[in-house]
């Protein structure tokens, strides 16, 4: 019994490996907190976002893209969510968003940040991202067409 639990416990780490292998990330955005009142910038590896030192920066996301964001204000303090004018699309942790099981998107959620791939359905919804806990870390986010 314990030989079977640990092939399948080996089987899904190397599933979730090769899927991150197979989706490259374009873009690495890098994030960390002011308190609980703003998120910076801190960098962005790959296509332009922001201005990098800016709080609550307005970012700018392109559709086709694969963005990591490394939140180093952390999980268990300040977690990411992605958001519609009214819904969670995306969240680091809990609770799910409505749009993490879409396999376009392929939204991979640890301690350390998200990685999701812009749809175009995502690209239609997404407007802001803010701190689970702190709703005044809050920036927008407008989507170029273009990938």
């Amino acid at each position: 019994m314990r030989l079977l639990l640990l092939a399948s416990v080996l089987f899904m780490i190397s599933s979730l490996a090769l899927a991150q292998t197979d989706n490259p990330v374009d873009t690495t955005i890098t994030i960390d907190n002011v308190g609980a009142t703003a998120y910076v910038l801190m960098d962005a590896e790959g296509v332009g976002v922001a201005e990098v030192g800016v709080e609550n920066a307005a970012w700018t996301l392109q559709v086709g893209q694969r963005y990591r964001i490394v939140n180093n204000g952390e999980l268990l303090f300040h977690p990411l969510e992605l958001r519609s004018d009214t819904d969670i699309l995306l969240a680091q942790g809990d609770p799910e968003g409505t749009l993490e099981g879409d396999t376009e998107i392929n939204f991979v959620s640890d301690d350390e940040g998200v990685t999701f791939t812009l749809t175009p359905e995502l690209a239609e919804s997404l407007t802001t991202y803010r701190c689970a806990y702190h709703p005044v870390m809050t920036g927008s986010i407008s989507v170029d067409g273009t990938s």
